[in-house]
């Protein structure tokens, strides 16, 4: 007569799998405060005849990202899940340093209110010049 073994992979848990639903929760609503604010920034910083361009590369950028992240998954360069996490918040880390200069320093604000649709460009620094003469006087 044949004994049955019974093998087990992992030890038993004892947290509950409810505990995701914060993480999933706070998740969701980082996602979509993000998206809001980039598709209204690229809507309101484009020129009227490029608005559907430029929503179009809004949501190819983050294809792209998603993209990235499946390559990376199905090449698995990690041992471990530890360095991935690392190694991500590091990438995170030069890109948003990266877009921080470029805001500071590159870009200028458009406002397409004229009756022409022309773009009224505003800049950081000419805007914070315009606060300073208003608050000292």
């Amino acid at each position: 007569m044949a004994e049955k073994h019974i093998f087990q992979v992992t030890p038993s848990n004892k947290v509950s799998i409810l505990w995701q639903i914060p993480q999933y929760v706070i998740i969701t609503i980082g996602e979509i405060l993000f998206s809001i604010t980039g598709i209204e920034f690229a809507y309101s910083q484009a020129a009227p005849s490029m608005k559907s361009v430029v929503q179009a590369l809004w949501l190819l950028t983050s294809s792209i990202g998603d993209s990235i992240i499946v390559v990376i998954a199905l090449l698995s360069p990690f041992s471990d899940m530890a360095i991935e996490s690392f190694a991500y918040a590091a990438a995170m880390l030069v890109v948003m340093l990266i877009f921080a200069l470029l805001a500071i320093y590159y870009y200028e604000y458009c406002s397409y209110t004229g009756e022409d649709g022309d773009c009224v460009q505003n800049s950081i620094t000419e805007n914070k010049k315009v606060e300073s003469l208003s608050t000292s006087s």
